[in-house]
């Protein structure tokens, strides 16, 4: 039988009682008891002015089945479902520590598995906390470092804000060097041409130009010699100014 809910019923419909095999008087009979009081002379199983015939091994069986017996023993079956339930459940749940063992955790239990990973995480993590402090300059309370976890992460905030401000301040730096690198860009570009220009005069031969540079009262002039007159004229230019 799997099923002990009918068994219990009778058993709660029978009081829950326990019970005895009188014998006194030459007479057996079964009388039941409550709270350690027992009820009417042969109240569970008498015969009529004569005695029960029962076997002894079935009149101690009777005796040890009493209905306070049974009840015990569904509520018992009860309880050990529930543990049975519970036993299972936390097998499946922790299959996962089963299927990721280390051969140093081999023939230990898988709750003393957890706690050693878990003091190990625990140590682990104290470990980041402490380096997060050298990193960031706080100070690492290596008793009550657990209650310090916001004020670090308010510290750490704090500077990485400081910092997304200088790094605004360098964006804006950097985006007027862009600006200034795009305004050479173009003056390098009108000198480029300045340039492109003087060499057309003064290479004449190469160019087919049919310009020249040109002193006042002497020949057209060209090339290096077109280069030491116009750089001479220049610094005398550049001494009046």
């Amino acid at each position: 039988m799997s099923d002990y809910t009918k068994l219990q019923q009778l058993a709660e419909a029978a009081g829950g009682a326990d019970w005895k095999w009188w014998d006194s008087n030459s007479t057996l009979r079964l009388t039941t008891e409550v709270n350690g009081r027992h009820g009417a002379d042969g109240d569970a199983i008498s015969a009529y002015r004569d005695s029960v015939q029962c076997p002894e091994a079935f009149r101690a069986f009777i005796e040890a089945a009493s209905p306070a017996a049974v009840f015990a023993l569904t509520s018992e079956n009860e309880r050990l479902k529930s543990v049975e339930h519970a036993f299972f459940e936390w097998i499946e749940k922790t299959e996962w520590v089963q299927k990721t063992g280390h051969w140093s955790e081999l023939g230990m239990h898988r709750a003393d598995v957890l706690r050693k990973r878990i003091d190990q995480l625990q140590v682990d993590f104290k470990s980041f906390h402490r380096s997060l402090c050298e990193r960031f300059g706080y100070f690492h309370d290596e008793a009550d470092w657990q209650r310090d976890q916001v004020s670090l992460e308010e510290h750490i905030a704090a500077q990485f804000a400081h910092v997304s401000a200088e790094n605004g301040a360098l964006r804006s730096q950097l985006e007027g060097v862009q600006r200034g690198a795009g305004q050479l860009q173009e003056e390098v570009k009108a000198l480029r041409k300045d340039a492109e220009r003087y060499r057309f005069v003064r290479n004449p031969i190469g160019t087919s130009s049919p310009l020249a540079i040109w002193n006042e009262g002497r020949m057209p002039l060209f090339s290096g010699i077109a280069d030491a007159v116009v750089d001479e004229f220049m610094t005398k230019e550049a001494s009046h100014g």
